[in-house]
């Protein structure tokens, strides 16, 4: 079991460098926009910058978790027990803190975060006693990964409700243009990966055609119903610039 989760650290270490990199950029603007009593627009760019932040790591993570079973026997020849599943969790738990890491960043430039953080690490410190109980209760060590998420998923509601508090976060506003989309995403892109993957058989033409055809599916998916239309004019006219370019 510890074999398995030091390996499921090593994946999702992967895949969050590529994303914090992105949320690295962002977390100055929104502190910035702050400081200006820019309230809309730091609210924006933590909107935006967390939308974007899934769609990145949903980019990586779903071919990854699509193949874990073939990338891990690869990898490693023979993954132990629970590898597979450990890594496709740990997956799943980073996308679900992927929604509330730059709501932490909101917290910084509002500057007395006191509460805020006693509140977060009280939240975060039930990961240990509700992992024991659920282990101590004869449940399978996915558990523990599953308990982490729950976590992770509260902690965004609670996150939510203090910003309203201390600076005026529109929630409502987090749920509609960001939630939303990012659900109906979800909804469609890995339930129709899923199922192009499972009629195929394990090797690297698969691995290469799978990763492919998720990307394919993901990036329809985002563009038809995962951004907004201004965002969708945006890329139009970075496309119509491409193509001119490429004609030339």
């Amino acid at each position: 079991v510890n074999a398995a989760r030091a390996i499921a650290v090593q994946v999702i270490a992967g895949l969050n460098q590529f994303v914090m990199s992105f949320q690295t950029a962002v977390n100055p603007q929104i502190i910035k926009s702050y400081a200006a009593g820019d309230k809309g627009r730091m609210m924006m760019l933590a909107n935006k910058g967390v939308t974007y932040s899934y769609y990145l790591l949903m980019l990586l993570g779903v071919p990854a978790m699509l193949n874990m079973d073939y990338i891990l026997k690869l990898w490693l020849k023979t993954p132990p027990d629970y590898c597979a599943a450990f890594c496709n969790l740990a997956i799943v738990g980073a996308m679900a803190d992927c929604l509330s890491n730059l709501l932490a960043t909101v917290a910084k430039a509002y500057g007395r975060i006191r509460n805020y953080q006693l509140a977060v690490s009280v939240v975060l410190f039930l990961n240990l006693p509700l992992s024991y109980v659920a282990l101590k209760a004869g449940a399978s060590p996915v558990s523990v990964y599953a308990v982490y998420v729950a976590v992770s998923l509260l902690l965004l509601v609670l996150r939510l409700w203090l910003l309203h508090k201390m600076v005026g976060y529109d929630a409502r506003l987090y749920v509609r243009t960001v939630l939303w989309r990012i659900l109906l995403v979800t909804l469609i892109v890995v339930p129709v990966a899923y199922v192009v993957r499972a009629q195929m058989s394990d090797g690297w033409q698969t691995l290469i055609a799978s990763s492919l055809l998720s990307v394919v599916i993901m990036v329809v998916t985002v563009y038809a119903v995962g951004i907004t239309q201004s965002e969708r004019a945006i890329v139009n006219d970075k496309v119509k610039l491409l193509i001119a370019r490429w004609k030339k």
